[in-house]
C-alpha cells in the first residue's frame, strides 16, 4: 500500500492525515498492443462478451486475486482462520456484486482463474 498525505474536511474541521491507498487498478493496457493477465484472460476465455460489464469485472476480478493472496476470508470461505483456496464457490462470492447482463459468468470465472494460475 502507498501512503499519501491528504486533506480531509471533518466536522467543518480542515485536517491533514496521512492514509493508506491500495495500488491504482485500470483497465487499461500497459501498452499499445498489450494486454494485462487478466485482460488476456477474460479475451482467452470470452469473458468480456458485450463489453457493458468488463471493465467493472476486471478491475474487481484483480481485487479478488488480491484478497485471496493476502489470506482475507469472504462469506463462502469455510474457515476464518485458514488461508482462502481459489476455488469456483469463493470467486463467484467475491464476484457476487458484479452484474454481467450476458450471463457470462462461466467464462468470468474461467478467467479468473487463468489468469491467477498464470500469475502464480
Amino acid at each position: 500500500m502507498t501512503i499519501s498525505r491528504r486533506t480531509f474536511l471533518i466536522v467543518g474541521a480542515v485536517t491533514a492525515a496521512s492514509v493508506a491507498l491500495p495500488p491504482f487498478i485500470s483497465v487499461q493496457a500497459s501498452t499499445a498492443n498489450a494486454a494485462r493477465p487478466m485482460q488476456a484472460a477474460f479475451i482467452k476465455h470470452d469473458g468480456y462478451q458485450c463489453g457493458y460489464c468488463t471493465p467493472g469485472q476486471i478491475c474487481s476480478a484483480v481485487a479478488v486475486l488480491w484478497e485471496i493472496r493476502d489470506g482475507i476470508p469472504s462469506h463462502a470461505s469455510p474457515s476464518l482462520t485458514e488461508p482462502p483456496k481459489l476455488i469456483a464457490s469463493e470467486i463467484q462470492e467475491r464476484m457476487s456484486g458484479n452484474i454481467c447482463r450476458c450471463g457470462a459468468y462461466s467464462n468470468i470465472i474461467e478467467a479468473i482463474s487463468d489468469a491467477a494460475e498464470a500469475s502464480a
